[in-house]
């Protein structure tokens, strides 16, 4: 029985790559929404503002303080508060990891905690120029950083018994 075996640190490098990975289908829906919502809301805007504004003056230089406003809560408070929620050095996420591919499942051991996920529970093996991702729900997976394999062929491996596994199940 083919096993595989790894150990990492976790950076927040890489758990803002694992919310990237996460998040990308959620971000693109989004964005496609609040692109149709932006345009139908501009014309609206329009419409209402031919209607009912006696100076178009005033209305284009109100539209522009509410996109100022707008602009500035997307690049300023946002970015803010999703910081506030990070994860701390040393905590429960930003340590040192291991990882053991079984024939059982996926091992995983932290200062924290233990944990066997078994490979039923595994539902995607992916990866990106950096990361592997081992997905076990639309909004959770394992991330192990490229980083932590010695040689391209550790890294293949380590990728072939997961994919195996995780296929398997």
């Amino acid at each position: 029985m083919e096993t595989a075996t790894v150990s990492y640190e976790v950076e927040l490098r890489d758990y803002r790559a694992l919310m990237a990975y996460l998040c990308k289908p959620v971000v693109a829906k989004s964005r496609q929404l609040g692109r149709v919502l932006g345009v139908a809301t501009a014309a609206l805007a329009g419409l209402l503002g031919v209607l009912l504004v006696e100076s178009v003056l005033s209305f284009l230089l109100g539209m522009l303080v509410l996109a100022v406003l707008l602009f500035v809560s997307m690049r300023i408070v946002t970015p803010r508060a999703q910081r506030e929620i990070e994860p701390i050095a040393g905590g429960f996420i930003l340590c040192k990891h291991d990882m053991r591919l079984t024939a059982e499942g996926l091992e995983t051991e932290t200062p924290y905690q233990r944990r066997l996920t078994l490979w039923r529970g595994v539902i995607g093996v992916s990866e990106s120029d950096d990361h592997v991702f081992l997905r076990v729900d639309r909004g959770a997976a394992y991330i192990v950083p490229k980083r932590a394999f010695t040689t391209r062929e550790a890294l293949t491996a380590f990728l072939d018994v997961a994919r195996a596994r995780a296929h398997e199940a």
